[in-house]
């Protein structure tokens, strides 16, 4: 027999992407359990058919894999060709179990009006075995409706053969409650796990893990921290907003975004849009002389206001724009670009960010006018910036808006970031 548990809400294993849903040993399965189960599974082979769910993902190991990076279903040694079909279909398999679970979830709670339901009784719930616990006092019988409808959006996603990524936070939950449980479904059917992960396949990132620390809590709130983080970590009443205008949540539990605009490239930039385009020389040089350099906001304002220019420091000077920004270029060319930005994150930030950065290029047609008060040289400020690895190495491109038409490229390095464990290549899913 096999079962699935989490582990205690708010104490993240430190195991990665998995703490989530933790399996605990148990009993080898019987025969006629492992049967049952691949019996189940049999049934629905082929219907998994997302375009990620490609053969080869499920072997159990994949030394049984040619080298080189184009890998086909062909590929998939003859042997293998079934019990991978097995292992694929269990992920929809476990994705309609999660519908039933959530089914029987609404059957049995017992909810108060807009209230969330009694602890105790929820305890076996999907929804408090694998969303954070410490939102619990969200999860009213709206939020498992919810919840229930995105889990049949998840299982038809899969069977989908113009399926594509997750569409909001919620999804992203259960989607890796999914690839634990089809886990567990593979070792009850006595096949063993695929080599891969499905998180890798089913996730473009996994920010959502922090929303399970308890030293986390709070970064749902702050814009500002995320922009530095560089990740995106929404409050409760956004996990069923989408990422971007291109995904679609099921309209029964869609809700409009309650998050500020923040100041960054990606927003600005359609889908299908490439910023290394967008900043490329050729358009930005041949852009018109620098028209303006106010700030876009009394907080930004007042912060140039307190800044002393000199001295290493570059402060934005809306008296004289095109020498201003002449500055601005010298300075971050002596420093090699490395120092710190101090600027606005998000409309209605309540005070300017102070930020490490490695690089940073203004570019002419888009100088920090807006939402930056200055940038200081390491020489300002004592020594280079070191990166969460411990080295002096960069750790991620990003590009900050600095408000109406401008922005600066930088390459930084978050020496205060803290860490949640290795993470996936990250895809920005924003735009």
């Amino acid at each position: 027999m096999h079962m699935i548990v989490a582990p205690e809400q708010g104490e993240p294993v430190p195991e990665g992407p998995g703490y989530h849903g933790e399996v605990r040993a148990m009993a080898m399965p019987s025969d006629g359990v492992a049967d049952s189960v691949r019996s189940r599974l049999f049934a629905a082979a082929r219907k998994a058919r997302h375009p990620d769910l490609v053969l080869w993902r499920f072997v159990a190991d994949m030394d049984v894999l040619p080298d080189g990076d184009e890998i086909s279903e062909d590929d998939v040694p003859a042997g293998e060709r079934e019990p991978a079909e097995l292992r694929r279909a269990a992920l929809l398999v476990a994705a309609l179990d999660v519908v039933d679970r959530c089914i029987d979830d609404l059957k049995l709670i017992e909810f108060g009006d807009d209230q969330p339901p009694d602890a105790d009784e929820a305890e076996d719930s999907f929804v408090y075995e694998w969303f954070p616990g410490r939102h619990r006092g969200a999860y009213d019988e709206d939020f498992l409706r919810k919840v229930m409808v995105t889990a049949v959006q998840v299982a038809a996603g899969l069977a989908n053969p113009q399926g594509g990524p997750a569409s909001c936070t919620a999804e992203e939950i259960v989607r890796h409650a999914v690839g634990v449980i089809a886990g567990e479904l593979c070792e009850a059917a006595g096949l063993g796990k695929p080599w891969l992960d499905p998180d890798e396949y089913l996730l473009e990132d996994a920010d959502f893990e922090f929303l399970y620390g308890k030293d986390m809590d709070g970064l749902e709130n702050d814009p500002g921290m995320q922009a530095a983080l560089n990740v995106d970590v929404p409050p409760v009443r956004d996990w069923f907003s989408p990422f971007n205008g291109s995904r679609v949540v099921h309209p029964y539990a869609e809700t409009p975004s309650s998050a500020p605009v923040l100041h960054d490239l990606y927003p600005r930039l359609g889908p299908d849009d490439d910023p290394s385009v967008v900043l490329a020389p050729g358009i930005v040089d041949a852009a018109p002389p620098v028209a303006f350099l106010a700030a876009g906001s009394e907080i930004v304002a007042l912060a140039r206001q307190a800044a002393v220019p000199g001295n290493g420091q570059w402060v934005a000077d809306e008296a004289d724009p095109e020498r201003s920004f002449a500055a601005l270029v010298t300075a971050a060319a002596a420093g090699e670009g490395s120092g710190w930005l101090e600027w606005e994150p998000h409309d209605g930030a309540d005070s300017v960010r102070t930020d490490p950065v490695i690089a940073l290029t203004a570019h002419r047609h888009s100088p920090p006018e807006a939402t930056s008060r200055g940038f200081t040289l390491p020489s300002a400020v004592g020594g280079f910036l070191r990166s969460r690895c411990g080295s002096s190495s960069p750790t991620g491109q990003i590009r900050k808006y600095a408000g109406d038409g401008s922005r600066c490229s930088t390459t930084c390095s978050r020496s205060s970031a803290p860490l949640a464990g290795p993470k996936m290549e990250r895809t920005d899913r924003r735009r």
